[in-house]
């Protein structure tokens, strides 16, 4: 399932780096995670947005019919102008 919830060392482990250098990338939200119970966990799915450099959900601060428009959404990232 793509949607496997990782810890830091198993997300690690996956992208074949030490942990050490994961966990600034979850800190700074580069890399979609939470901190539950002071351990980070994140998804296969957000690993694989985050090596593609894609965003990890399709939407924006707008909605899609004014997003042409408002040119708001910077579609290679996904995030708000």
């Amino acid at each position: 399932m793509d949607e496997d919830i990782l810890s830091l060392e198993e997300a690690a482990h996956y992208l074949k780096v030490k942990a050490e250098l994961l966990s600034p990338f979850l800190e700074s939200g580069e890399l979609a995670g939470r901190k539950i119970g002071g351990e980070w966990r994140t998804t296969r799915r957000a690993i694989a947005s985050f090596v593609d450099g894609a965003p990890l959900s399709g939407s924006c601060c707008v909605p899609v019919e004014m997003q042409q428009e408002s040119g708001c959404c910077q579609q290679s990232t996904g995030r708000c102008c």
